[in-house]
């Protein structure tokens, strides 16, 4: 059966010293890109699992600023606000730790500075979460997705796969988590 991942929301701080070295270099404002971002893991705080996916799949997908219409539902259009688009992936890689691209995004857009200010200054903030259709097997008390499209990679306040703009095994420790 397809149908649309749901999300489950959870806010889970670390420790921002930790994060200032990952944030250096990844904010190139001349070109416009944000430098490896975590888009997804391969886990949720929801329980569910999701395979490794095709990294073409996140290539060239619009990046969004926050979910459209009401969460989980199918009430949440396909188009949503134009102005709510303030960038695209690039370079898109996968590997044991989740998805990670590059963000190219529109200086000119209205969100772009607050956007900015937050990844440089407090990237933990906030983080990505995808909208995506897949196969689910709900078998064995867990869920496990094949992604087979994304429509869209949206910048939210609470994502259940990230834990900020740069997270990954090599930037984030779980010591480094403030509990």
């Amino acid at each position: 059966m397809v149908e649309r991942g749901q999300r489950f929301v959870e806010s889970r701080p670390f420790d921002l010293n930790s994060l200032q070295e990952a944030v250096k270099g990844r904010i190139d404002r001349a070109q416009g890109i944000i430098r490896r971002v975590k888009l997804m893991s391969l886990e949720s705080l929801n329980g569910r699992r999701y395979r490794i996916p095709n990294p073409d799949l996140f290539n060239g997908v619009q990046v969004r600023i926050d979910h459209h219409g009401k969460e989980n539902g199918p009430e949440m259009p396909t188009d949503p606000s134009f102005d709510g688009i303030w960038a695209t992936t690039l370079n898109a890689e996968t590997g044991p730790d989740g998805v990670f691209a590059d963000l190219k995004y529109n200086p000119k857009n209205r969100h772009v500075e607050s956007i900015l200010w937050w990844a440089e200054n407090t990237p933990t903030v906030g983080g990505f979460s995808p909208v995506t259709w897949g196969l689910h097997n709900h078998s064995g008390g867990e869920t496990v997705i094949d992604i087979l499209t994304v429509e869209s990679v949206d910048l939210v306040g609470r994502p259940a796969t990230t834990r900020g703009f740069f997270e990954s095994e090599a930037t984030m420790d779980p010591k480094d988590i403030i509990k």
